[in-house]
């Protein structure tokens, strides 16, 4: 069984030119002696040609190309509202630094889905203090040249 590694949100191939990347090549060179494989692949990796069997869903992307002004006036007006009605309540976006609040809210939410979470967060905790060890905790998601990413160096 092949699956998402918790705490993940999206994976799939990533390259330079993408466009250069044939993801029917890469789920193909899965071995088959997994039954199962549960692995969304990122916006950029067509599934065009895959021989097994895949599930489109949707998947919504924010062009973090645009300012801010931009981006929020796209949004639908109810969520706009929601948003204004947010920060005025004192709603705050702020850059997680302990591992454990994030990991108790990510928990949380999957306990409200009946999911089996203790060994993923073990897993994850390990991961933590592994870049604790190597003082290396600010290797949290950032945005760089308008892309998200997670340092690779944590993991060297």
């Amino acid at each position: 069984y092949v699956y998402q590694p918790f705490l993940v949100a999206q994976a799939g191939i990533f390259a330079k030119d993408i466009s250069s990347v044939n993801a029917a090549k890469f789920v193909e060179a899965i071995p088959g002696k997994f039954r199962l494989v549960e692995i969304p692949l990122n916006t950029g990796n067509s599934v065009n040609n895959i021989e097994r069997a895949t599930t489109l869903r949707s998947n919504y992307v924010l062009p973090l190309h645009r300012n801010y002004e931009d981006i929020f006036n796209a949004y639908k007006s109810n969520t706009r509202r929601n948003l204004s009605k947010a920060l005025q309540s004192g709603c705050t976006f702020s850059r997680m630094s302990d591992a454990g609040q994030l990991i108790a809210l990510a928990a949380g939410q999957m306990q409200l889905q009946g999911m089996e979470i203790s060994r993923n967060i073990a897993r994850f905790r390990n991961l933590y203090d592994q870049l604790a060890k190597k003082r290396k905790r600010s290797a949290l998601p950032f945005i760089r040249r308008k892309t998200i990413c997670f340092p690779p160096a944590a993991f060297s």
